[in-house]
Order: structure tokens, then C-alpha cells, then sequence
């Protein structure tokens, strides 16, 4: 089982562990009995789940497909992953929103162009922290080059405007070279040392290949200092594992 840290934060006078591991969890969750834990860490591990971050996807109905979970069991977990997820409640107050987006972090995507597209209200532009960026189009159209580009910016130095954080890349078409990639890398000034140390790459061949890359990449995303998750592309195994005629 995944050990925790001690980041912590407070709802309503409550203090919840923030990345805690699953009996922590379930501890904050509101379960206070050890056996009854001990029987629902059980069930879990029967059903492969060892780590909160397996949670974050699983609506009520999932987990009350748990043996030995019923209706209560499950929302009350459900209510936990909530809190964790949002680090708040789920209903928030205009000052707490303004604080969410005021946390955001924005890099240049190392294109002027493609960053005024990516505007926001704010007057911020490019990469922002926390947000799900899809790219679409037809084939050689650049959209692996803005993925590996974006890779880049990510890992270049804070000195030199970049997050200094480690990358997960997601390959399922078979276009991630690291030739390639490292050459986009020296350019951007972004040393050897730093690059092999900080490159997590998944070649996956079918969905449930992208689906457990997440699930591992989840695992280790705090530890390694992942600043940006990227899967090129999340169509291909889509078309394979669900082909239709026409």
C-alpha cells in the first residue's frame, strides 16, 4: 500500500489528508472501525485496486459493483474522492473559485500563433496548469510536433521560462522518436542529465494500454514531478478496440 505525505487541507473546520494512502483514506472518508476497514481493503485489493488514484474515475455505481459495498458504503466513499479531488467541497463560494483560478500556473506552447488561440479571460495565454487541451485534425497536420514541443516547455528550466517538470508521454500511433524528441530538446535548452531522468514514455498498442499508462503514470505522478501527461493520440486505440463499418 502507497504511503502519504503530510500535505494537508480544511473544509468546514476539518482537517483531510491530501494525498493520503487507502486506510487513511477510508479514515477520513468517515470509517472509523478498523475491521470494517480491513474487510473493505480486501475487497478492494480483490478488485485491483490499490491506490486513491484508482478511485478518481469510479462513479456510485462502480463502486457499489464492490462486494460487500452497498448503497451508503459507496456514497459515502464517492464523497470523499469529491473532496480530495477539488481539495474542497463541491459547491463553492465566489472568493474559493477566484483562489482556484488565480492558482493557475501558464506557459508559452512555443508557438505566438497557437498561444493566442489558447487565450483565456484573464488575458493569459498558451499551456495552463490543471486543464485538458485536445488537439484534432487530419494526419501531418503538426499535432505530434505541438505534443512534443509542449513536452519541451514543460521540462525547460524555470530560469528560462519553463516549469522544470518531468513529462509522461502516451505513444499509441508509434510517432514519438527520441531522436527526435531530443533534438526538440537541446533547442530548447533543456540538458541530457535532466532529459533521461525526466521522460516517462509509454508505447501502447491498444486502449487498455492507454488506460493502464494513466493508471501507472497516476501512481507516480507526485513523486516524479509530472507537469504534463500527454497521449498521442487517444483515437487510434479508440478505432482499434472499436472499429466501425462504412
Amino acid at each position: 500500500m502507497a504511503t502519504s505525505n503530510s500535505e494537508t487541507f480544511v473544509i468546514n473546520n476539518k482537517q483531510y489528508l491530501s494525498f493520503p494512502n487507502l486506510e487513511e483514506f477510508l479514515m477520513d472518508a468517515g470509517i472509523p472501525s478498523q475491521n470494517k476497514r480491513e474487510r473493505i481493503l480486501k475487497a478492494m485489493d480483490n478488485m485491483g485496486i490499490d491506490d486513491i488514484t484508482q478511485l478518481y474515475s469510479m462513479s456510485r455505481y462502480n463502486l457499489e459493483l464492490i462486494n460487500g459495498f452497498n448503497e451508503k458504503l459507496a456514497k459515502q466513499i464517492y464523497l470523499h474522492i469529491q473532496r480530495i479531488k477539488r481539495r474542497g467541497n463541491l459547491v463553492i463560494t465566489a472568493e474559493e473559485l477566484e483562489k482556484v483560478e488565480q492558482s493557475y500556473l501558464y506557459l508559452p506552447s512555443g508557438s505566438s500563433d497557437v498561444d493566442r488561440i489558447l487565450s483565456y479571460a484573464n488575458g493569459k495565454t498558451g499551456l495552463r496548469s490543471k486543464t485538458l487541451i485536445e488537439l484534432y485534425g487530419e494526419p501531418s497536420m503538426g499535432k505530434t510536433q505541438f505534443c512534443m514541443t509542449a513536452a519541451a516547455m514543460v521540462m525547460r528550466p524555470i530560469i528560462m521560462g519553463g516549469w522544470g517538470k518531468a513529462v509522461a508521454y502516451v505513444d499509441s500511433e508509434g510517432s514519438f522518436e527520441f531522436s527526435r524528441f531530443s533534438s526538440l530538446a537541446r533547442y530548447w535548452g533543456i540538458s541530457s542529465d535532466f532529459l533521461m531522468n525526466n521522460l516517462y514514455v509509454s508505447k501502447a498498442d491498444s486502449f487498455d494500454d492507454v488506460e493502464e499508462s494513466i493508471n501507472q503514470i497516476a501512481k507516480i505522478i507526485r513523486e516524479k514531478n509530472i507537469g504534463i501527461i500527454i497521449i498521442d493520440s487517444i483515437m487510434d486505440p479508440l478505432r482499434s478496440s472499436y472499429p466501425l463499418g462504412g
